[in-house]
């Protein structure tokens, strides 16, 4: 059962052109005029501004929740020096399913087939309105992988 759970987190991220959405949001690459200030109330705010509730979960990273049936969802973003990492976790019956990349950067790498090529910082924010667009785009992303995940696995 679990290599179907992988296979079906693959298949969702295949299915929705995860590494044509990424290239959209991986356009943000201004590191040298990134935001470095670290202003925790304001990030609450910003993701409270695009409808949705993240915890503080460790000093940088914000992690939102999300339970259907017997799936979790955890959205983590890993906010640092102007940086913003997203990851994604599905857990099934409380056990995190073992794929390997949570990581967008890496989920990306991986359906490109390419961990050789160095990647920049690409979903860099130079302001908390930059920082909102990445994190909408982001999320935009999520709550489709969430969508054809759920259609799949019901199917």
């Amino acid at each position: 059962m679990t290599d179907n759970l992988v296979n079906l987190v693959i298949n969702s991220y295949k299915e929705i052109n995860f590494v044509q959405k990424a290239d959209k949001i991986f356009r943000f690459t201004d590191l040298n005029n990134r935001l470095t200030a670290f202003e925790k109330e304001r990030i609450l705010s910003c993701f409270k501004n695009l409808g949705y509730v993240f915890k503080m979960k460790s000093t940088k990273e914000f992690v939102n929740k999300q339970s259907i049936g017997m799936v979790e969802f955890t959205m983590s973003f890993n906010v640092n020096n102007g940086v913003i990492l997203p990851y994604l976790y599905v857990y099934s019956n409380g056990e995190r399913v073992p794929y390997d990349y949570p990581s967008f950067v890496f989920t990306y790498k991986y359906l490109k087939g390419d961990f050789e090529t160095s990647m920049e910082p690409a979903t860099v924010y130079t302001n908390y309105e930059e920082f909102e667009i990445i994190v909408k785009e982001v999320i935009d992303v999520y709550m489709e992988f969430r969508n054809v995940f759920l259609a799949k696995l019901n199917h």
